[in-house]
């Protein structure tokens, strides 16, 4: 209600980055007991649980860890045409499903899944002990701050994953909503959870049934972009002498930042007929971290494949983080242009069409 999502927009690049290699480093740890089959002492520090494998004497089970391996090979090696379609990570929990029931081995499982939705202990309104609700305040709003956060940072990493802009007021106000009702159904307060976020985006997750309620619209970053019709540059007193087949204009419109960056890979993906690509960004207003590493993405690539990459009408301010990010130099300032007319005629005359027949 207090429109407190905004403050998303301040967490920098690399909070993110080690938030993420963080919560990945405690995952990891923490499926170390179940991947090997035992139970050893619980520690105050993941650096302390690492160090006890080295110290405890335990013997890993080796039918607890075939299933492991089980699964994590299979969706290293299941076919990504084919991950589209059947995710490898469900492929890997059938198959050691199967071979479980075959063996009748009898290693852990994850158990019953309940039959209700309603548990048998759950919060009731006689339950509720009012005559202490002040002193709950305070733990309540630590317990509503932190989740917060955490729901904040697990949806830009989820949005720098799919190029999906985050809402993050609405996912404040939902997740609010859905604490203040769980407890009343036997859960507890929850928050966004990146390790389920990212399984779900990587195993091909499109629709809301992913996670039941999810409204996104993708950022609004118009691209259009055309052949170079070599007439109209006649016509305007530029001198081309060829048909330039082999240049094409983006027209881009709209901020290039990281909720944009999908949109902006997928266009640019397969450009396999262009040798000379140039951007119109004049009506590019901004661009960020994650718009400076897809634009980085489609030099590299357009590098690799002897094809060249210009920029005409770069605003200052994008100017100026190009060079911060040392892509000024990299893309070269001969490369760099007023206008998108003056890059053509700079194709034309520097960068001969390969395709075309030499006279």
């Amino acid at each position: 209600l207090f429109r407190l999502g905004r403050f998303i927009a301040y967490i920098p690049a690399p909070v993110i980055t080690g938030f993420t290699a963080g919560i990945a480093l405690i995952i990891l740890v923490g499926q170390v007991d179940n991947f090997l089959g035992v139970k050893t002492p619980g520690a105050e520090s993941t650096a302390l649980k690492i160090l006890g494998y080295f110290r405890s004497g335990f013997a890993p089970d080796w039918r607890v860890v075939f299933m492991g391996a089980l699964v994590i090979l299979t969706m290293i090696f299941w076919p990504l045409k084919w991950g589209k379609y059947l995710p490898g990570s469900l492929v890997g929990i059938v198959l050691a499903t199967v071979v479980t029931v075959l063996t009748g081995w009898d290693i852990p499982t994850i158990g019953s899944i309940p039959r209700s939705i309603i548990l048998d202990a759950r919060l009731t309104p006689a339950h509720i002990p009012w005559e202490n609700i002040p002193d709950f305040i305070a733990p309540a709003v630590s317990i509503a701050a932190l989740g917060a956060v955490e729901s904040l940072l697990c949806g830009a990493v989820a949005a720098k994953m799919t190029g999906i802009r985050l809402h993050a007021n609405q996912e404040l106000i939902a997740q609010g909503l859905g604490n203040l009702l769980i407890p009343f159904f036997g859960g507890v307060p929850a928050t966004a959870a990146i390790a389920r976020t990212s399984v779900g985006i990587k195993s091909g997750g499109q629709t809301r049934m992913v996670s039941i309620v999810h409204i996104n619209r993708v950022a609004r970053l118009n691209i259009t972009i055309q052949k170079v019709d070599p007439e109209k540059m006649r016509a305007r007193g530029f001198d081309i002498r060829g048909n330039c087949p082999h240049v094409e204009v983006a027209y881009l419109a709209g901020p290039l930042f990281f909720a944009a960056t999908g949109m902006f890979n997928e266009t640019f993906a397969h450009r396999e007929d262009v040798h000379v690509l140039i951007l119109s960004m004049r009506a590019v207003p901004l661009i960020d971290l994650s718009g400076l590493e897809a634009l980085t993405g489609l030099l590299e690539k357009m590098g690799h494949k002897n094809q060249v990459l210009m920029l005409s009408g770069v605003q200052p301010g994008v100017l100026e983080m190009l060079k911060r990010a040392g892509l000024y130099g990299t893309i070269g300032e001969e490369h760099i242009f007023w206008s998108s007319e003056q890059a053509i005629v700079e194709a034309e005359n520097r960068y001969p069409c390969p395709y075309c027949a030499v006279e």
